[in-house]
């Protein structure tokens, strides 16, 4: 029987474990690392200490239990992806369903037109998310493209577009990114709102990564479609800034929350 694998100290430059082989694999882990198990190769040991999250080929890559088991133990999220590159799950670690600031977020969202306080929050975050990017381009083109994407997606606040399917595992990177963080701040994916509704609390987050693509693309003038602005590499260079800003927003929410249920509205 494989040794109950102990909590460690992530690493600071730890990394995330993508897995998208082009034939079956198996994800194992023993007391110390995850163990890639590919046909006809001996198993490669990754570290828990040097990964911070899981981004996995669904369709492709079994999961062992072992493995699973030592995920929820290390606290690494796990994002599941189609053989289409989409996100069909994700997993975050128990913990964060019962830390103070997701009860703290429970309590806001049972106030009376807590979505009112919500979207005013999201609205808020988008304009951060776009501020981010710096327009350097002074063309007519592009500065039509941005007051597009304000207009769209902050003033009227409509879904902000997915990735193109070519960029599917760029979209997992930035869910997973996303996870770890909703992970470290001990909160959950969604909440339920004061008339029943959803909020898609990993999904808005992911939605200020996205605009950030969009707003590169429009400065551009070209479809993310066409070779686009950013690529999986040039993500994890700029998740420094991107953590930031999604540490930052977080806070913004839980300062909201704490203030509004203080007064009781």
């Amino acid at each position: 029987m494989n040794a109950i694998p102990a909590p460690v100290r992530r690493a600071p430059d730890a990394q995330p474990l993508y897995l998208f082989p082009t034939g079956p694999a198996t994800l194992a882990a023993d007391a110390t690392a995850y163990l890639v198990k590919l046909q006809d190769r001996s198993p490669a040991r990754c570290p828990f200490a040097r990964v911070s999250r899981l981004i996995l080929d669904s369709t492709h890559v079994v999961l062992d239990p072992g493995a699973l088991r030592a995920a929820l133990i290390q606290a690494h999220p796990i994002v599941f992806v189609d053989n289409q590159g989409q996100i069909r799950a994700q997993l975050l670690p128990e913990t964060t369903a019962t830390a103070p600031p997701a009860d703290l977020l429970d309590e806001f969202f049972a106030l009376p037109v807590s979505g009112t306080y919500y979207d005013d929050w999201l609205r808020h975050a988008r304009a951060l998310a776009l501020s981010q990017v710096e327009t350097g381009v002074s063309s007519r083109a592009a500065r039509m493209a941005r007051e597009r994407l304000r207009r769209q997606f902050i003033h009227h606040l409509r879904s902000v577009p997915p990735l193109p399917p070519e960029r599917a595992l760029l979209s997992a990177a930035i869910a997973g990114l996303v996870a770890e963080c909703i992970q470290e701040r001990r909160l959950r994916a969604r909440y339920i709102l004061d008339d029943g509704r959803c909020a898609p609390l990993a999904a808005d987050l992911r939605s200020l990564v996205l605009l950030m693509f969009h707003a590169r693309a429009a400065d551009q003038t070209r479809p993310l479609s066409s070779g686009g602005p950013w690529t999986l590499h040039e993500l994890e260079h700029q998740r420094g800034q991107i953590t930031g800003l999604l540490h930052r927003c977080i806070s913004d929410l839980l300062r909201s929350a704490a203030e509004h249920v203080e007064r009781g509205f």
